[in-house]
Formats: C-alpha cells, structure tokens, sequence
C-alpha cells in the first residue's frame, strides 16, 4: 500500500511538471508573437512611400512660391504693429519658417510614416531663410539692371521692395531695373519740370526710396502685363507711363 502511494504522489508530480512545461511554451510563444506584431508595427511606420514624398516636395514647392508672392504684404502688415522696418522683415522670414517647418513635418510624415523631425531640419531651414532673407535685401544681379550705378543705389530702396524685386527676379530672370532713386537735379538733366514730390525721392519718414521703374521696352507685352501682375500680387502699386520712355512704374502701397 505504500509503494501505491508513493506511486500516486509521483505521477502527481510528473502531471504539474507537464502543466509548468506546457505554461512556460505557451508563454514563450505569447512573448515571440508580441515582439513579431511589434516589430511589423514600427515597418509598416517607417515604410517609404514614393507618393508621398512627390506630394511633399510640390507643397514645398506650392508653399515656397505662395509665401514668396505674399512676404511684403506680410512685412507690411507687421510693419503697421512693429514700427521697424527690419524687424518686419525678421518676423516675415520668421513665419515663413515656422510654415515651412510644419509642412516639411507634415512631409516626414507621409513620406516614411512618422511625424518625427530632427534638429538638423530646423537648423537647415533657419539657415535657408536666414541666407534667402540677406540675399533678398542686399544683392542685384548686374544683369538685372540698367547700369552698375542703378546696383550701387539698390540699398536705398525700400527693404519691402527689394524683398519684391529679388522675389519677380526669380519668375522673370530677365527683369530689368532702370531707375530706383532720383533727385530734382536729375529731372532737370532730362530737361523736365523737377517735381516737388516724389517716390523716387528718400522719403523722410523712412530714409528710403519708395518706388521703381522697370524696363518694358524690347519685351513682349504679355510678360510685361505679366511682371506687372506678379508685383500688384505682392501687393504694390504699379502704373504704366510715359515719362523719359515707356516703363513700369512699381511702388509701394503706402505714401
């Protein structure tokens, strides 16, 4: 009788042994299969889609040129809070990179699936419209103007124009700039009655010049109405007339 108990405490044993075994499998089993679902979860998060890296570089693209058409009516409408010409400026660039800087997540987003950014692309950015911001506010192309002198002069111009002409230099690179400042001495010069006042003139209030000509003749009338439309998009005044010769008279919409 007592080896029938000690045989029935044995297999006892052997049963728990086979439920501990089969536990541990089931387990083992469990464990593999959340770290295959989790592993297929961050593929399928971080796979390339082709589509949407297309959709993300034409609404850069769609961005660039919108913000571009519409940074001095945005320059200006910070102007009117902020009474510093460079400061507006600043905080124009500003907003353009925090919108490029959404967009370009939004990219990252479609493209590999996650809506993560690193701080190189917020360096990059700044610096892209830190340098855009510079070269719209200093530089000239000579090819871009009527003679050297007219370059010499193009940090007299209103920093809100010159954001305007460096930005139609881009969609017409054939633009030229006749004249940028005058003085009742050079009316004189061109045997016209000097006038009294003029935004061609250094503007007291601002210590800059208001206004600018463009050349029209030598070019097709459908790209000079079209020059003509992309400054009245940027919000300036424009006007032909016939002063010393035909010409595209672009100045800004406050006197």
């Amino acid at each position: 009788m007592q080896h029938s108990y000690t045989q029935d405490i044995d297999e006892q044993l052997r049963q728990m042994e086979e439920l501990a075994a089969g536990s541990d499998s089931r387990s083992g089993n469990s464990a593999d299969y959340k770290s295959h679902k989790s592993a297929s979860k961050t593929t399928s998060n971080t796979s390339f889609s082709f589509k949407g890296l297309i959709l993300s570089l034409l609404s850069v693209a769609f961005f660039l040129i919108f913000a571009m058409l519409f940074l001095p009516r945005i320059t200006l409408w910070i102007f009117e809070s902020v009474p510093s010409l460079y400061l507006s400026v600043f905080g124009a660039y500003a907003l353009l990179s925090i919108g490029l800087l959404l967009l370009l997540s939004i990219g990252v987003r479609l493209t590999i699936g996650r809506f993560k950014v690193g701080k190189w692309l917020f360096r990059a950015v700044f610096v892209f419209v830190g340098i855009a911001s510079l070269y719209s506010l200093l530089y000239l192309s000579n090819t871009n103007v009527k003679d050297p002198s007219v370059r010499e002069t193009f940090t007299n111009l209103h920093p809100v124009l010159r954001i305007g002409v460096t930005t139609a230099v881009l969609v017409d690179s054939d633009l030229i700039v006749t004249n940028l400042g005058r003085t009742k001495q050079d009316y004189i010069k061109w045997g016209l009655t000097p006038r009294e006042r003029s935004l061609h003139y250094v503007q007291p209030e601002t210590g800059y010049v208001h206004a600018l000509d463009l050349r029209t003749i030598g070019r097709p009338e459908w790209l000079n109405q079209f020059t003509e439309l992309t400054f009245k998009a940027m919000g300036f005044h424009t006007y032909r007339h016939v002063g010393t010769a035909d010409h595209l008279h672009v100045a800004l919409p406050v006197e």
